[in-house]
This record gives C-alpha cells, structure tokens and sequence, in this order.
C-alpha cells in the first residue's frame, strides 16, 4: 500500500529513476536538522546509497565552494532523473563553508546555497570540530549517521561504485588550508587532500517533498499523498430529532470524498462518497453525531479532518428512578434524570388496569404519584424533549403494589393543635413481619425502635420542644415478597410554656395514700433519659463543670464516607463533656471517653470528638445534608 514520503522510517530505502534506471537512496533525515537551515531545508533527505562519478573537488588550489566541481557536477546530475519525478525535489537553500582564503566562514538560513542536489559535509555525518579544528561547522548531523568515528559511524558513511568500495567528496573545505577539501574514504574514515585530486567520487542528496507517494516495493510515484480538507463545517448549535445537518467541507483541488459518520460515539460508517464538498444528513434518534472527511486520489485516501461533536435534541433521558414497591395511597416519588438544552419532560404510567397515560408534563426532573385501590402493579416511563419534538421513552421496572394493610399507622396527617395531653398512635401490618418505627420532631430523629403489629405508643407532650413544631413517623416492613414498604404520618403541633402561678405552695405528693416527701425539688422534675431523667441527675452530672463550664456550637455539611475507616471528627479549644449532633438524618449523643469498638462507635479524646457507623445517614453525614452540633466542657487551664 502506497504512503507518503514523509511516513519512511529513517534509514528506509527508497527507488529514483536515473535514465529510466531505479537507483536505491537512503532516507537519512525527516524535517530541518536545526535552526541553521532554512525553511526551504524541511522535507525529506535523501542520500545516493551508491556514489555517482569521479570529479576533482575543483580544478584549482582555490577550493571555493560555490565555484568548485563538485557543485556544477551535481546540477548536471539532475538530468538523469526522471522527469515525472524532478519537479517533486525541492529547491533549498544549504549552509555551506565559503572555502579559500574565506577561511571557516558559513553561509546560512536564508542566505545559503540555492540548489537542488548537493554534497553532505562532515557535520551532517555525525563529524565536528572536536576531532579536527579545520572542519568546518556547514551543517547539523542528519539522524540517520551515528556521531563520532567509531566502527558504527565509519560503516554508515561507506559508499560503493560497481561493488567496490571507494572514496566520496564531501562539502567541507578545509577552513584553515586553501587549496584542500575533505573527503570520506573508503573505509568510512575522514581525511582531507588537494582539491584537485580527481579519482574521488561525488555522492549526490537532494530533499524531496514529503506529500510524494512511496509505493509498497519502495518507488517514489510521480504524485502527492492527497492532503485531507483543511476542515469541515457543522452546526454550531444542537439540532433536533429527525432535523437535516448541512455538512460541507473545503476543496483539495482534483480530489473527490469520502464522508463518514460516527453516532453515539460508536464506530465510524461510509455515508458519502463523490466530488461534492457538502452533504446534507437526516437525524435519527441519537443523542450526538460526528463527522468526518477525507480526500481520494488515484485510488489513495487522504488521512481524515474531523468535526466537532454534534449534540441531537432532545437526549434520551439516562435514568428514571422509582421505589421497587410501592403501596396503596402512598405516595410514590419518581424521578428522572436532566437533558441538556431539553425544556419539557412527559412522564407516563402504566398499571394493571390502565395502559399507558400522561400523568405529568413540564420542565421539572421529579413527580409525585399515589395508586390507586385495585392495583397489583404499577409502571412509569419519561421522554425529553425541545419546543414539541421528543426523543425515545426511557422506561421503569415493572414496580409490584401491595395493600394499604401491609403497613397502617393511625390518625391523618394534619396540625394537632396546642397539646395538653399525650400523642397516642399505633402501628400495624399484615404481614407478620418486624416494623421499624423512626420518629422525628422538628426534622431530627429522636427514637428508632422495632415492633411488632399493633404497637401502641404515647408521645409525651413533655419531651416535646416549645412553640410550634412538627412530629413525624416513619415506618418500614418488609413484606414476604418484594422491598420494603414505607408508611409516613406527619402531625403538626403547639405547645405552650408552662406558667407558674405567682403565689401558693407545692402539691401535696402522695403514693399508696401515703405522703411522700421527696428529698429535693429537682426529683420531681422529668427531663430526657439521656440527662439522666430526673433534673437531680442532670445537675449531677454537670456539677463538674460549675465554676469553669464552657459551650460550642456550630454546624458541617455532610461528605457522604462513613464507616470505622472514615469517621466524623469535630475539635475544640476545650475538653467536652458531652456533645450533641443533629440533622435531618437523626441525632446522637457523645460523651463516652474512649472507644467501644464495634460497627458503630462514638467517643471523646481530649479536645476532639469523633463517631462512625455502618452508613452515611446513620453516621449523620449525608452528602450535602447540613447538621449542627452542641458541646459543653471544661476550659483549658492556663
């Protein structure tokens, strides 16, 4: 298969035409060896393998380089190549060493030797000034030849005439004797001699373009690789579903096209090919597309020019979420997740008595169903779209419905009113199995226990907060089939703060009609069972903190870790005694002084608090959930 020039390896071996005849050339540099060369210099250099003919340096003791044999041999030998070839070798400018009485002056970048075949000199084989402090700098070394004049570097610079190994002018005058020139012989060291010696070969380089075709057998062919468009045009914008794209791209004169795409980022397919530099291509369902281009010559194909990805409206929607069973009356969240640039959402559903039906339309990424009686199962499916088209529904497992039965807690959801008595309720389930019970006030969990069916509880108007506030249940059982169920009852309140009257004694405190005087005051006043339940012993425990007590309070947004590895840590500037951390998630209560070990753990070291548990919202670390805390504690003595 044909490839560029330029994609030779170095040291690869190429075929020129002299006379209608292949000679073999070596690839012995890609691109400019340096700065010192001009522009002109940047392709692919080529060196004869074999030397050409025998030529004196120059005819006299002058050893000028522009006016030496050497020079006007080699645009002889341009002649002798193929005509179809010779416009595809560059005409460059090549630093050289002035010569004669000039000395070691070089003429460079821009200004050197205009040409287009030319002698190597001894710096672009891998020869310097360090080995002889008469060789001129004309030149960089070429990547092909080794530096140096080991037995490596010696072998790359031998060159051979009919088989037989001989020696070969370089460019290089001598810069510090006029009259001598520098040569490699025939073992591939480097010596220099008169100019005028004439039995010394001449191995001619040129540099070619690097767009020229190389065929698999190594021929230089008499055309460029095709150069792919420069680039390809699509729209800026998103487009809709089953909307046109205008592709078009620039011109490479003489060549036709091939277009291909790739949708979804999967593999790319032919969908254009001809002389036309547009296409105009029909969308399907597809979230992005892309496109790209090439162009055809004589049968080659050009590397691609790629376009920018185009985004399809609307987007399939990823995701849809929903409970993976739900019940009677209960209220069922689905959500879905967002489409880039889409505006609209249709959310349909789908139960055992009803085929599919739009329930739901508008911009939000979430609604809030309720089955109905009668259901065994339900089933919800949502689709984007943009100004009235829409792409595929992306659709839910088939979720089971279970009876209201399953899982009841007494009373409505409502408002209470001002409490002046207990708050009963009960919990009850068919299915025979444990219910877990969660209970809340004000958003911070406060008790979590398992019951069994038919559980009945009072919440005491006492551990209640003051002013307005709300209580709520959470209840979960797991039925013999299927996830869990979840019931939730939700009760608005107000208590008010006791007034005491302004004058009278205490109550007579009787027990088995007995009078029983309690030692304190403080023994008759509840508190929370972890203040100890009595107001006696909240004092007593924080009767070590009299006189040198101090208190913090702040909050943190949860990261999401937990787990023994991961723990919760809060520090302060005192020790506590006891901490405090709430959030919508639950609450918890730290004040043991070491750990206990074990899949959940809360403890107090010096001036740092720390707790672990076996999830993030058990662990009150919820991504992105905000909680506060509350500790107390001695201040640092100084």
């Amino acid at each position: 298969m044909a490839q560029r020039l330029g994609n030779v390896a170095v040291g690869g071996i190429v075929k020129l035409k002299e006379n209608g005849s292949p000679k073999n050339y070596i690839v012995v540099h890609q691109g400019l060896p340096s700065s010192m060369y001009d522009n002109s210099c940047n392709g692919t250099w080529l060196l004869r393998e074999d030397a050409w003919g025998k030529y004196a340096w120059d005819d006299d003791q002058d050893s000028k380089y522009l006016d030496s044999n050497i020079v006007k041999s080699l645009d002889e030998f341009v002649s002798l190549l193929d005509p179809s070839i010779e416009p595809f070798i560059k005409t460059v400018k090549i630093p050289y060493c002035v010569g004669g009485y000039g000395g070691d002056q070089i003429i460079s970048g821009p200004n050197g030797n205009p040409c287009r075949v030319f002698p190597l000199g001894l710096y672009e084989i891998g020869l310097h000034k360090g080995y002889y402090s008469s060789i001129p700098a004309d030149g960089s070394k070429l990547s092909y030849f080794d530096s140096g004049n080991g037995s490596s570097a010696k072998d790359k610079r031998i060159a051979e005439f009919n088989g037989d190994r001989i020696p070969w002018w370089t460019r290089s005058p001598d810069s510090s004797l006029p009259g001598r020139a520098w040569y490699i012989d025939s073992y591939g060291d480097f010596s220099e001699t008169f100019t005028t010696v004439d039995y010394y070969y001449v191995r001619p380089a040129m540099i070619m373009q690097k767009s020229i075709l190389v065929d698999d057998k190594g021929n230089i062919l008499p055309t460029t690789y095709p150069e792919p468009p420069t680039s390809i045009t699509v729209p800026v914008d998103a487009v809709p579903t089953g909307s046109t794209i205008s592709v078009s791209w620039t011109v490479v004169t003489g060549a036709t096209y091939k277009l291909q795409r790739s949708v979804d980022g999967g593999s790319w397919a032919d969908i254009y090919t001809g002389g036309n530099t547009s296409y105009n291509d029909t969308v399907g369902v597809w979230n992005k597309v892309k496109y790209r281009v090439a162009s055809v010559k004589s049968g080659i194909t050009s590397g691609y020019t790629e376009s920018k990805e185009v985004q399809i409206l609307p987007y399939t929607v990823d995701k849809i979420t929903a409970p993976s069973q739900v019940m009677e009356g209960q209220q069922v969240p689905v959500s879905w997740s967002s489409v880039a640039a889409a505006n609209t959402y249709v959310l349909e559903r789908k139960s055992r008595v009803a085929d599919w039906a739009q329930i739901y339309s508008g911009s939000d990424t979430q609604f809030t169903d309720t089955p109905e009686g009668g259901w065994t199962s339900v089933q919800y499916r949502v689709k984007a779209g943009k100004d009235g088209t829409f792409g595929g529904y992306t659709t839910s497992p088939e979720i089971p419905v279970i009876s209201a039965s399953a899982l009841v807690i007494s009373g409505q959801d409502g408002d209470l009113g001002t409490l002046t008595n207990d708050v009963p309720y009960t919990v009850s389930s068919d299915t025979g199995n444990p219910i877990t019970v969660e209970r809340f006030v004000n958003g911070s969990l406060v008790a979590r226990v398992t019951v069994e069916s038919g559980f009945a509880y009072s919440i005491p108007v006492m551990e209640l907060p003051t002013g307005a506030g709300t209580i709520k249940l959470v209840c979960s059982v797991t039925p013999s089939s299927g996830g869990p169920v979840t019931a939730t009852r939700i009760w608005g309140y107000t208590k008010t703060v006791v007034q005491f009257p302004g004058e009278g004694g205490p109550a007579v405190l009787q027990q088995e009609g007995k009078k029983v005087l309690p030692i304190t005051l403080a023994e008759c006043i509840k508190v929370p069972v972890n203040w100890g339940g009595s107001l006696d012993k909240s004092l007593e425990l924080l009767l070590p903190l009299l006189n040198t007590a101090v208190m913090a309070t702040g909050s943190y947004t949860g990261t999401g870790t937990f787990g023994q590895d991961n723990p919760n840590e809060l520090s302060f500037t005192f020790d506590p005694e006891i901490v405090i951390v709430s959030g919508a998630s639950g609450s918890i209560t730290i004040s043991n002084k070491e750990p206990s070990g074990g899949q959940s753990d809360g403890y107090i070291q010096n001036q740092k608090a720390a707790w672990y548990s076996t999830s993030a919202a058990k662990q009150l670390n919820v991504q992105g959930e905000q909680y506060s805390y509350w500790a107390v504690g001695k201040a640092v003595q100084t």
